[in-house]
Protein backbone atom coordinates (compact mmCIF):
# COMPACT_ATOMS: atom_id res chain seq x y z
CA UNK A 1 0.00 0.00 0.00
CA UNK A 2 1.31 3.35 -0.85
CA UNK A 3 2.59 5.64 2.18
CA UNK A 4 0.24 8.46 2.51
CA UNK A 5 -1.16 11.46 4.87
CA UNK A 6 -3.60 13.73 4.85
CA UNK A 7 -2.71 17.59 6.86
CA UNK A 8 -5.14 20.02 7.28
CA UNK A 9 -6.86 22.05 10.26
CA UNK A 10 -9.82 19.89 11.64
CA UNK A 11 -10.74 17.79 14.84
CA UNK A 12 -10.36 14.53 16.08
CA UNK A 13 -6.69 14.72 15.09
CA UNK A 14 -4.48 12.13 16.92
CA UNK A 15 -2.54 13.06 20.13
CA UNK A 16 -4.68 16.30 20.74
CA UNK A 17 -7.70 17.45 22.69
CA UNK A 18 -8.30 20.57 20.73
CA UNK A 19 -9.03 20.81 16.47
CA UNK A 20 -6.27 22.47 14.62
CA UNK A 21 -3.13 22.04 12.08
CA UNK A 22 -1.88 18.55 11.80
CA UNK A 23 -1.86 15.35 10.05
CA UNK A 24 -5.22 14.14 10.07
CA UNK A 25 -5.16 10.57 8.98
CA UNK A 26 -2.28 8.39 7.66
CA UNK A 27 -2.21 5.25 6.28
CA UNK A 28 -0.60 2.60 8.81
CA UNK A 29 2.68 2.18 6.94
CA UNK A 30 3.90 5.76 7.37
CA UNK A 31 6.61 5.66 9.75
CA UNK A 32 7.91 8.99 11.49
CA UNK A 33 11.11 9.33 8.81
CA UNK A 34 8.22 9.48 5.71
CA UNK A 35 5.82 11.61 8.15
CA UNK A 36 8.22 14.29 8.37
CA UNK A 37 9.30 13.98 4.71
CA UNK A 38 5.43 14.33 3.41
CA UNK A 39 4.93 17.02 6.19
CA UNK A 40 7.80 18.91 4.90
CA UNK A 41 5.86 19.69 1.70
CA UNK A 42 2.55 20.76 3.00
CA UNK A 43 0.91 24.54 2.61
CA UNK A 44 -1.19 26.00 5.32
CA UNK A 45 -2.02 28.81 2.89
CA UNK A 46 -3.59 29.39 -0.52
CA UNK A 47 -5.41 32.21 -2.20
CA UNK A 48 -9.36 31.84 -1.85
CA UNK A 49 -11.33 31.76 -4.69
CA UNK A 50 -14.27 29.83 -3.93
CA UNK A 51 -17.97 31.34 -3.51
CA UNK A 52 -19.75 30.19 0.10
CA UNK A 53 -21.34 27.65 -1.62
CA UNK A 54 -19.34 26.63 -4.54
CA UNK A 55 -20.66 24.17 -7.48
CA UNK A 56 -18.78 21.57 -9.04
CA UNK A 57 -17.51 23.58 -11.58
CA UNK A 58 -15.73 25.86 -8.67
CA UNK A 59 -14.61 23.49 -6.95
CA UNK A 60 -12.42 21.86 -10.07
CA UNK A 61 -10.92 25.36 -10.75
CA UNK A 62 -9.59 25.50 -7.10
CA UNK A 63 -5.86 27.40 -6.21
CA UNK A 64 -4.03 24.02 -6.09
CA UNK A 65 0.20 23.71 -5.33
CA UNK A 66 1.83 20.66 -6.05
CA UNK A 67 5.30 19.59 -4.53
CA UNK A 68 7.65 16.61 -4.75
CA UNK A 69 10.94 15.71 -4.38
CA UNK A 70 13.04 12.95 -4.07
CA UNK A 71 13.66 11.48 -1.18
CA UNK A 72 15.93 8.29 -0.45
CA UNK A 73 14.84 6.63 -3.71
CA UNK A 74 11.30 7.17 -3.76
CA UNK A 75 9.79 10.69 -4.45
CA UNK A 76 7.78 12.83 -1.66
CA UNK A 77 4.68 14.39 -3.41
CA UNK A 78 2.13 16.77 -2.04
CA UNK A 79 -0.92 17.87 -3.62
CA UNK A 80 -2.45 20.92 -1.61
CA UNK A 81 -5.81 22.72 -2.44
CA UNK A 82 -8.25 25.15 -0.66
CA UNK A 83 -10.54 23.57 1.73
CA UNK A 84 -12.90 26.23 3.10
CA UNK A 85 -13.76 27.25 6.69
CA UNK A 86 -12.72 24.76 8.85
CA UNK A 87 -14.50 22.62 11.95
CA UNK A 88 -14.59 26.70 13.78
CA UNK A 89 -16.08 28.10 10.70
CA UNK A 90 -12.94 30.23 10.17
CA UNK A 91 -12.36 30.55 5.92
CA UNK A 92 -8.75 29.77 4.69
CA UNK A 93 -8.43 25.93 5.23
CA UNK A 94 -6.09 24.20 3.45
CA UNK A 95 -6.02 20.29 2.92
CA UNK A 96 -2.96 18.64 1.37
CA UNK A 97 -2.64 14.50 0.25
CA UNK A 98 0.94 13.93 0.14
CA UNK A 99 2.29 10.37 -0.97
CA UNK A 100 5.82 8.67 -0.64
CA UNK A 101 5.64 7.66 -4.84
CA UNK A 102 7.66 4.84 -6.66
CA UNK A 103 10.37 6.47 -9.23
CA UNK A 104 9.96 5.33 -12.61
CA UNK A 105 11.67 5.43 -15.66
CA UNK A 106 8.00 5.52 -17.66
CA UNK A 107 7.16 8.74 -15.33
CA UNK A 108 8.53 12.31 -14.75
CA UNK A 109 7.58 14.33 -10.71
CA UNK A 110 4.75 16.04 -13.05
CA UNK A 111 3.21 13.53 -14.48
CA UNK A 112 1.47 12.82 -10.73
CA UNK A 113 0.02 15.98 -10.74
CA UNK A 114 -2.42 14.42 -13.57
CA UNK A 115 -2.70 11.09 -11.78
CA UNK A 116 -6.18 10.03 -10.14
CA UNK A 117 -7.21 9.88 -6.46
CA UNK A 118 -6.11 13.07 -4.81
CA UNK A 119 -8.43 13.74 -2.06
CA UNK A 120 -9.34 17.19 -2.02
CA UNK A 121 -12.57 17.60 -0.27
CA UNK A 122 -13.93 21.36 0.74
CA UNK A 123 -15.53 21.83 3.78
CA UNK A 124 -15.29 21.01 7.43
CA UNK A 125 -17.91 17.97 6.81
CA UNK A 126 -16.17 16.73 3.74
CA UNK A 127 -13.01 17.05 5.54
CA UNK A 128 -13.54 14.95 8.65
CA UNK A 129 -15.19 12.49 6.46
CA UNK A 130 -12.29 12.37 3.67
CA UNK A 131 -10.67 8.80 3.63
CA UNK A 132 -6.98 7.84 2.44
CA UNK A 133 -7.69 5.69 -1.06
CA UNK A 134 -5.15 2.63 -1.64
CA UNK A 135 -3.16 4.89 -3.97
CA UNK A 136 -2.77 7.26 -6.76
CA UNK A 137 -3.93 6.02 -10.43
CA UNK A 138 -1.54 7.06 -13.06
CA UNK A 139 -1.23 5.92 -17.27
CA UNK A 140 1.72 6.59 -19.20
CA UNK A 141 2.88 9.65 -18.51
CA UNK A 142 4.57 10.36 -21.79
CA UNK A 143 1.75 9.43 -23.69
CA UNK A 144 -0.31 12.02 -21.63
CA UNK A 145 2.04 14.56 -22.61
CA UNK A 146 2.54 13.79 -26.11
CA UNK A 147 -1.36 14.16 -26.37
CA UNK A 148 -1.60 17.15 -25.13
CA UNK A 149 0.95 18.75 -27.04
CA UNK A 150 -0.31 16.96 -30.66
CA UNK A 151 -4.18 18.69 -29.61
CA UNK A 152 -2.74 22.42 -30.14
CA UNK A 153 -0.31 22.68 -33.23
CA UNK A 154 0.70 25.88 -31.74
CA UNK A 155 1.64 23.83 -28.35
CA UNK A 156 4.72 22.20 -30.21
CA UNK A 157 6.55 24.95 -31.36
CA UNK A 158 5.71 26.61 -27.50
CA UNK A 159 7.45 23.40 -25.98
CA UNK A 160 10.58 23.75 -27.96
CA UNK A 161 10.97 27.16 -26.48
CA UNK A 162 10.36 26.19 -23.16
CA UNK A 163 13.17 23.38 -23.48
CA UNK A 164 15.69 25.42 -25.19
CA UNK A 165 15.09 28.37 -22.71
CA UNK A 166 15.05 26.72 -19.33
CA UNK A 167 17.86 24.34 -20.37
CA UNK A 168 19.97 27.73 -20.94
CA UNK A 169 19.27 27.95 -17.32
CA UNK A 170 19.77 24.68 -16.12
CA UNK A 171 22.87 24.34 -17.88
CA UNK A 172 24.38 27.08 -15.97
CA UNK A 173 23.65 25.22 -12.77
CA UNK A 174 21.41 27.26 -11.29
CA UNK A 175 17.51 26.80 -10.37
CA UNK A 176 14.48 27.24 -12.76
CA UNK A 177 12.16 29.79 -12.05
CA UNK A 178 9.06 29.54 -14.59
CA UNK A 179 6.57 31.90 -14.18
CA UNK A 180 3.05 31.27 -15.54
CA UNK A 181 -0.27 32.48 -14.76
CA UNK A 182 -2.36 28.70 -14.95
CA UNK A 183 -0.57 26.10 -12.70
CA UNK A 184 -2.24 22.94 -15.07
CA UNK A 185 -0.98 24.56 -18.14
CA UNK A 186 2.48 25.02 -16.47
CA UNK A 187 2.66 21.31 -15.23
CA UNK A 188 2.05 20.24 -18.95
CA UNK A 189 5.32 22.44 -19.63
CA UNK A 190 7.48 21.22 -17.66
CA UNK A 191 6.54 17.44 -18.17
CA UNK A 192 7.49 18.34 -21.41
CA UNK A 193 10.90 19.83 -20.43
CA UNK A 194 11.36 17.05 -17.94
CA UNK A 195 10.85 14.11 -20.20
CA UNK A 196 13.51 16.06 -22.28
CA UNK A 197 15.83 15.43 -19.40
CA UNK A 198 17.45 12.12 -18.97
CA UNK A 199 15.74 10.41 -16.33
CA UNK A 200 18.60 10.03 -14.05
CA UNK A 201 19.09 14.05 -14.38
CA UNK A 202 15.03 14.46 -14.21
CA UNK A 203 14.83 12.57 -10.72
CA UNK A 204 17.15 14.73 -8.89
CA UNK A 205 15.15 17.79 -9.35
CA UNK A 206 12.42 18.57 -6.51
CA UNK A 207 9.57 20.31 -8.45
CA UNK A 208 7.13 23.21 -6.89
CA UNK A 209 4.45 24.21 -8.60
CA UNK A 210 1.71 27.07 -7.82
CA UNK A 211 4.04 29.30 -5.75
CA UNK A 212 3.58 32.39 -4.13
CA UNK A 213 5.45 35.10 -2.56
CA UNK A 214 4.63 33.33 1.28
CA UNK A 215 4.84 30.29 0.33
CA UNK A 216 8.64 30.65 -1.32
CA UNK A 217 9.40 32.76 1.56
CA UNK A 218 8.07 29.94 4.14
CA UNK A 219 9.94 27.19 1.50
CA UNK A 220 12.99 28.38 1.00
CA UNK A 221 13.87 25.74 -1.07
CA UNK A 222 17.93 24.77 -1.21
CA UNK A 223 19.45 22.19 -3.99
CA UNK A 224 17.99 21.34 -7.27
CA UNK A 225 14.72 22.72 -7.83
CA UNK A 226 12.46 24.22 -10.43
CA UNK A 227 9.54 26.22 -9.37
CA UNK A 228 6.79 27.96 -11.00
CA UNK A 229 5.83 30.94 -9.63
CA UNK A 230 2.85 33.52 -9.71
CA UNK A 231 3.54 36.75 -11.27
CA UNK A 232 3.48 38.35 -7.75
CA UNK A 233 6.93 36.66 -6.52
CA UNK A 234 9.46 39.58 -6.23
CA UNK A 235 12.78 37.34 -7.68
CA UNK A 236 15.73 38.58 -6.09
CA UNK A 237 17.74 40.52 -8.80
CA UNK A 238 20.81 37.83 -8.46
CA UNK A 239 18.55 35.19 -9.91
CA UNK A 240 16.71 36.98 -12.90
CA UNK A 241 18.56 34.85 -15.10
CA UNK A 242 17.21 32.26 -13.80
CA UNK A 243 13.18 33.02 -15.15
CA UNK A 244 11.71 31.61 -18.26
CA UNK A 245 8.42 33.31 -19.03
CA UNK A 246 6.07 30.71 -19.75
CA UNK A 247 3.73 33.57 -21.47
CA UNK A 248 7.08 34.40 -23.86
CA UNK A 249 6.23 32.59 -27.03
CA UNK A 250 9.11 31.89 -29.69
CA UNK A 251 10.70 34.35 -31.63
CA UNK A 252 12.61 32.30 -33.51
CA UNK A 253 13.55 28.44 -34.25
CA UNK A 254 14.52 27.04 -30.87
CA UNK A 255 15.48 23.82 -32.26
CA UNK A 256 14.77 20.80 -30.62
CA UNK A 257 13.01 19.48 -33.08
CA UNK A 258 13.16 15.87 -31.63
CA UNK A 259 11.03 16.58 -29.18
CA UNK A 260 8.26 17.25 -32.17
CA UNK A 261 9.61 14.53 -33.95
CA UNK A 262 8.80 12.56 -30.39
CA UNK A 263 5.19 13.69 -29.87
CA UNK A 264 3.74 12.35 -33.17
CA UNK A 265 5.53 8.49 -32.02
CA UNK A 266 3.18 5.96 -30.66
CA UNK A 267 3.89 5.40 -27.37
CA UNK A 268 6.71 2.47 -27.63
CA UNK A 269 9.02 4.15 -30.19
CA UNK A 270 9.29 7.08 -27.91
CA UNK A 271 10.22 4.79 -24.84
CA UNK A 272 12.51 2.82 -26.85
CA UNK A 273 14.07 6.68 -28.12
CA UNK A 274 14.23 7.58 -24.59
CA UNK A 275 15.63 4.39 -23.10
CA UNK A 276 18.67 4.64 -25.15
CA UNK A 277 18.88 8.42 -24.85
CA UNK A 278 18.96 7.24 -21.27
CA UNK A 279 22.00 4.98 -21.42
CA UNK A 280 24.33 7.05 -23.74
CA UNK A 281 23.83 9.62 -20.72
CA UNK A 282 24.84 6.93 -18.52
CA UNK A 283 27.66 5.62 -20.64
CA UNK A 284 29.31 9.54 -20.63
CA UNK A 285 28.66 10.52 -17.10
CA UNK A 286 30.19 7.08 -16.06
CA UNK A 287 33.39 7.35 -18.29
CA UNK A 288 33.30 11.27 -16.93
CA UNK A 289 33.85 12.78 -20.07
CA UNK A 290 34.04 16.60 -20.83
CA UNK A 291 33.57 16.76 -24.37
CA UNK A 292 30.79 17.96 -26.23
CA UNK A 293 27.61 15.41 -25.68
CA UNK A 294 24.99 17.77 -24.76
CA UNK A 295 21.37 16.39 -23.78
CA UNK A 296 19.97 17.16 -27.17
CA UNK A 297 22.66 15.59 -28.68
CA UNK A 298 21.66 12.18 -26.63
CA UNK A 299 18.23 12.49 -27.83
CA UNK A 300 18.87 13.04 -31.53
CA UNK A 301 21.64 9.99 -31.22
CA UNK A 302 18.27 7.89 -29.88
CA UNK A 303 16.02 8.83 -32.21
CA UNK A 304 18.47 8.43 -35.52
CA UNK A 305 19.56 4.90 -33.95
CA UNK A 306 15.50 3.51 -33.60
CA UNK A 307 14.57 0.72 -35.76
CA UNK A 308 13.04 1.65 -38.89
CA UNK A 309 15.01 5.44 -38.79
CA UNK A 310 14.93 6.46 -42.41
CA UNK A 311 17.76 8.69 -42.99
CA UNK A 312 16.86 10.56 -46.79
CA UNK A 313 16.87 14.04 -46.30
CA UNK A 314 18.47 13.67 -43.17
CA UNK A 315 22.34 13.72 -44.25
CA UNK A 316 22.54 16.83 -43.35
CA UNK A 317 21.57 17.18 -39.73
CA UNK A 318 23.12 13.96 -39.30
CA UNK A 319 26.14 15.04 -40.25
CA UNK A 320 26.26 18.40 -38.39
CA UNK A 321 25.34 15.97 -35.22
CA UNK A 322 28.45 14.23 -35.91
CA UNK A 323 30.71 17.44 -36.50
CA UNK A 324 30.01 18.72 -33.07
CA UNK A 325 29.68 15.91 -30.64
CA UNK A 326 32.95 15.14 -28.50
CA UNK A 327 36.18 12.63 -30.43
CA UNK A 328 35.45 9.76 -28.03
CA UNK A 329 31.54 9.78 -28.94
CA UNK A 330 32.06 9.95 -32.06
CA UNK A 331 33.57 6.51 -32.01
CA UNK A 332 30.50 5.10 -29.87
CA UNK A 333 29.05 2.33 -32.41
CA UNK A 334 25.80 4.44 -32.38
CA UNK A 335 27.47 7.45 -34.17
CA UNK A 336 29.74 5.09 -36.28
CA UNK A 337 26.60 3.48 -37.80
CA UNK A 338 24.86 6.85 -38.26
CA UNK A 339 28.04 8.01 -40.03
CA UNK A 340 28.34 5.26 -42.15
CA UNK A 341 24.56 5.15 -43.30
CA UNK A 342 24.91 8.59 -44.47
CA UNK A 343 27.95 7.63 -46.10
CA UNK A 344 30.49 9.51 -43.79
CA UNK A 345 32.51 6.37 -42.75
CA UNK A 346 36.02 6.65 -41.32
CA UNK A 347 35.97 6.46 -37.20
CA UNK A 348 36.67 2.90 -35.63
CA UNK A 349 33.62 1.61 -33.73
CA UNK A 350 34.41 1.50 -30.16
CA UNK A 351 32.90 -0.88 -27.73
CA UNK A 352 32.06 1.23 -24.81
CA UNK A 353 30.94 -0.40 -21.20
CA UNK A 354 28.35 1.48 -19.35
CA UNK A 355 29.57 1.28 -15.77
CA UNK A 356 27.94 0.13 -12.97
CA UNK A 357 25.84 2.42 -10.51
CA UNK A 358 28.52 1.92 -7.73
CA UNK A 359 31.09 3.69 -10.44
CA UNK A 360 29.25 6.67 -11.68
CA UNK A 361 28.66 10.11 -10.13
CA UNK A 362 26.40 10.58 -7.08
CA UNK A 363 22.99 10.91 -8.38
CA UNK A 364 22.57 13.45 -5.71
CA UNK A 365 25.11 15.79 -6.68
CA UNK A 366 23.77 16.84 -10.52
CA UNK A 367 25.75 20.16 -10.77
CA UNK A 368 29.00 17.79 -11.44
CA UNK A 369 27.65 16.68 -14.63
CA UNK A 370 24.73 18.65 -15.88
CA UNK A 371 26.80 21.08 -18.12
CA UNK A 372 26.13 20.46 -21.84
CA UNK A 373 29.69 21.27 -22.79
CA UNK A 374 32.84 22.28 -20.58
CA UNK A 375 32.70 25.39 -20.18
CA UNK A 376 35.25 28.06 -21.89
CA UNK A 377 38.73 28.96 -19.86
CA UNK A 378 37.99 32.20 -18.56
CA UNK A 379 40.74 34.99 -18.93
CA UNK A 380 42.92 36.05 -16.30
CA UNK A 381 41.06 38.25 -13.82
CA UNK A 382 41.65 41.54 -12.14
CA UNK A 383 42.05 41.89 -8.65
CA UNK A 384 39.62 44.82 -9.31
CA UNK A 385 37.22 42.32 -10.89
CA UNK A 386 37.36 40.21 -7.76
CA UNK A 387 37.21 42.75 -5.55
CA UNK A 388 33.56 44.02 -7.21
CA UNK A 389 32.41 40.28 -7.60
CA UNK A 390 32.92 39.21 -4.06
CA UNK A 391 31.15 42.20 -2.67
CA UNK A 392 28.09 41.64 -5.27
CA UNK A 393 27.84 38.01 -3.09
CA UNK A 394 28.86 39.81 -0.12
CA UNK A 395 25.62 41.99 -0.66
CA UNK A 396 23.53 39.25 -1.76
CA UNK A 397 24.21 37.69 1.87
CA UNK A 398 23.53 40.75 3.97
CA UNK A 399 20.44 42.19 1.84
CA UNK A 400 21.05 45.65 2.57
CA UNK A 401 24.41 47.79 1.77
CA UNK A 402 22.52 50.79 2.94
CA UNK A 403 24.49 50.98 6.20
CA UNK A 404 27.82 49.67 5.60
CA UNK A 405 30.09 52.51 6.98
CA UNK A 406 27.80 52.72 10.13
CA UNK A 407 27.91 49.20 11.03
CA UNK A 408 32.04 48.47 10.17
CA UNK A 409 33.22 51.53 11.21
CA UNK A 410 31.40 52.51 14.16
CA UNK A 411 32.83 51.59 18.04
CA UNK A 412 30.22 49.03 18.21
CA UNK A 413 30.41 47.71 15.17
CA UNK A 414 29.17 44.09 13.51
CA UNK A 415 30.93 41.30 16.10
CA UNK A 416 29.59 38.36 13.82
CA UNK A 417 33.42 37.44 11.77
CA UNK A 418 31.14 36.13 9.07
CA UNK A 419 29.39 39.49 8.16
CA UNK A 420 31.87 41.49 9.20
CA UNK A 421 34.12 39.99 6.05
CA UNK A 422 30.71 40.66 4.20
CA UNK A 423 30.96 44.43 5.24
CA UNK A 424 34.45 44.64 4.24
CA UNK A 425 33.75 43.03 0.71
CA UNK A 426 31.31 45.32 0.06
CA UNK A 427 33.37 48.50 1.46
CA UNK A 428 36.85 47.10 -1.00
CA UNK A 429 34.04 48.64 -3.70
CA UNK A 430 31.59 50.94 -2.53
CA UNK A 431 32.88 54.41 -3.40
CA UNK A 432 30.92 55.96 -0.31
CA UNK A 433 32.97 53.99 2.45
CA UNK A 434 35.76 57.13 2.47
CA UNK A 435 35.95 57.55 6.49
CA UNK A 436 38.41 60.11 7.88
CA UNK A 437 42.38 58.04 7.94
CA UNK A 438 42.05 57.86 12.44
CA UNK A 439 38.47 56.20 11.98
CA UNK A 440 39.88 53.60 8.82
CA UNK A 441 42.56 53.17 11.46
CA UNK A 442 40.26 52.59 14.92
CA UNK A 443 38.55 50.37 13.00
CA UNK A 444 41.49 48.35 12.04
CA UNK A 445 42.71 47.91 15.23
CA UNK A 446 39.47 46.28 16.29
CA UNK A 447 39.16 43.98 13.00
CA UNK A 448 42.46 42.16 13.11
CA UNK A 449 40.58 39.61 10.77
CA UNK A 450 39.80 42.50 8.09
CA UNK A 451 40.64 41.27 4.26
CA UNK A 452 44.34 42.93 3.02
CA UNK A 453 42.65 43.48 -0.19
CA UNK A 454 39.28 45.29 0.93
CA UNK A 455 41.71 47.52 3.14
CA UNK A 456 43.91 49.02 1.14
CA UNK A 457 40.92 49.42 -1.60
CA UNK A 458 39.03 51.62 1.09
CA UNK A 459 42.66 53.40 2.02
CA UNK A 460 43.45 54.13 -1.34
CA UNK A 461 40.18 55.94 -1.69
CA UNK A 462 40.79 57.56 1.82
CA UNK A 463 44.08 58.87 0.53
CA UNK A 464 42.39 60.12 -2.62
CA UNK A 465 39.65 62.16 -0.65
CA UNK A 466 41.49 63.34 2.39
CA UNK A 467 44.82 63.24 1.07
CA UNK A 468 48.09 61.76 2.38
CA UNK A 469 48.65 60.91 6.05
CA UNK A 470 51.16 59.01 8.07
CA UNK A 471 48.46 56.85 9.20
CA UNK A 472 47.46 55.78 6.03
CA UNK A 473 50.94 55.10 4.71
CA UNK A 474 51.04 51.95 7.04
CA UNK A 475 48.25 50.94 5.44
CA UNK A 476 49.38 51.40 1.87
CA UNK A 477 52.35 49.91 2.44
CA UNK A 478 51.07 46.70 3.69
CA UNK A 479 51.76 47.09 7.52
CA UNK A 480 49.36 46.42 10.03
CA UNK A 481 48.46 48.90 12.22
CA UNK A 482 49.62 48.95 16.11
Amino acid sequence: MMKQLLYGSADGIAGREAGGWGIIRTTADVDPQAAEALSSLVSVSLRQTMPQFPTPDDLARRVRRFRARPVDGELACCMSVEAGPDRSGRPGNVISHCAMLPISSRRRATDWFFADGWVLPHGASEVSRAELPDGLRLGDGWSATAKWLRADPSRLPLAAHVVAASLAVIRRRWPLLLVGDDVTEAAHWLTALLWMLPGRVADMYAVYLGEDQDSMARLKPTGPHIALLGRDVDVPERLADCVVDLSDGPRHDDGWQVLRDLALQPDDVAHAVFALRDELHLRYVGARLEEPFSMEQMLEVAWFSRDGALYLGQEEVIGQLLDTVGPTVRQWPELVALASAVGRPGAVPTTPTTPSTASTPDAGAPYDFLQDTPPAPEPPRSQGEELVDEALRAAARLGSVDDVAQRLLSPDAEADPGRRADLWSVAAAASWVTPEPQVLVEALRRHHDADERAVRAVASRVRARHGDSPLLKGILGGQPCQ
